[in-house]
């Protein structure tokens, strides 16, 4: 019997139009995971590579361009 996941995050993206630039910036692309309640997690990475973003996303903070997370089967953003 598999235990109930608690986070899912599902083909997470998020783009920022920069004010300045005319470029995108691509700070998650195509994200999957899954986390089990009980599993601990760490998100390590280099500086820009959208751990913050992440964060910002999970907590509601911030809106994905495209996927979706669910904790607990609910979404942060909405």
């Amino acid at each position: 019997m598999s235990e109930p996941i608690d986070i899912e995050v599902t083909g997470l993206r998020k783009i920022f139009q920069p004010a300045v630039r005319s470029n995108p910036v691509v700070a998650i692309d195509k994200l999957d995971f899954k986390i089990n309640r009980g599993e601990m997690v760490a998100i390590v990475g280099q500086t820009g590579c959208g751990k913050s973003t992440f964060l910002n996303i999970l907590i509601g903070l911030d809106r994905p361009t495209e996927g979706s997370i669910t904790i607990g089967g609910r979404k942060p953003y909405e």
